[in-house]
């Protein structure tokens, strides 16, 4: 939706980890974004999708091995001066 109006308060660096404004600042930041979308709302069409549609969701759970992790913990089972952290 080139409409859309979007504030950024942060970014994703991986599963656990992300670069983020201040809370005042990202406060301002939503503030002034939402400010924008009510100014125009009048203006914009709804977004329609023509269905049907099937929505696909996947669950995990906080220990889920994550991608960025797998090779962490690989190097640690196979190389780690002080041997293993897990036992094999």
């Amino acid at each position: 939706m080139p409409e859309a109006e979007t504030a950024v308060v942060k970014e994703g660096l991986g599963y656990y980890t992300c670069l983020s404004l201040s809370a005042a600042k990202a406060q301002e930041l939503i503030e002034a974004t939402a400010a924008r979308a009510f100014a125009k709302a009048a203006r914009v069409r709804p977004y329609r999708i023509e269905g049907p549609v099937t929505i696909q969701v996947e669950h995990t759970t906080r220990s889920t091995l994550f991608p960025e992790n797998a090779a962490f913990v690989r190097w640690h089972l196979a190389v780690r001066p002080q041997g293993p952290l897990i036992p094999r």
